[in-house]
């Protein structure tokens, strides 16, 4: 089973990032979940770690503690083509995002247009 999930908070300690990291583990094993994440200074586009793939979109977060609504904004309208790409290259079985903004309405827009439950 492939799943794509959503987080922007991948790699941060205490938020999110962990526990997006124990779940892509864990199912790493029955199949290949990959990560979409916010680009944070220092952090490569891309990556494999622990047997399913991270990819990462530019956006202006300037802070790994606090996100503002435009800096939300600039990670959705970044994620979108690459959103798009992703699963038309992989052709995913199911969506898991983390939090309502902004991984929500990508994750919703992605299961519209592809037919991929959410």
């Amino acid at each position: 089973m492939k799943i794509l999930m959503l987080n922007t908070n991948f790699r941060r300690s205490g938020e999110s990032g962990p526990v997006t990291r124990e779940l892509c583990r864990q199912l790493a094993i029955e199949g290949i979940p990959s990560i979409g994440d916010n680009a944070f200074r220092g952090l490569p586009r891309f990556e494999q770690i622990d047997g399913f793939r991270v990819w990462r979109t530019p956006a202006i977060r300037k802070r790994p503690d606090l996100c503002r609504t435009h800096e939300m904004a600039s990670f959705l309208l970044g994620a979108i083509p690459r959103a798009f790409r992703l699963v038309k290259e992989n052709r995913y079985d199911v969506i898991h995002c983390h939090f309502i903004i902004p991984t929500g309405p990508l994750g919703w827009l992605l299961s519209r247009r592809f037919r991929i439950p959410c």
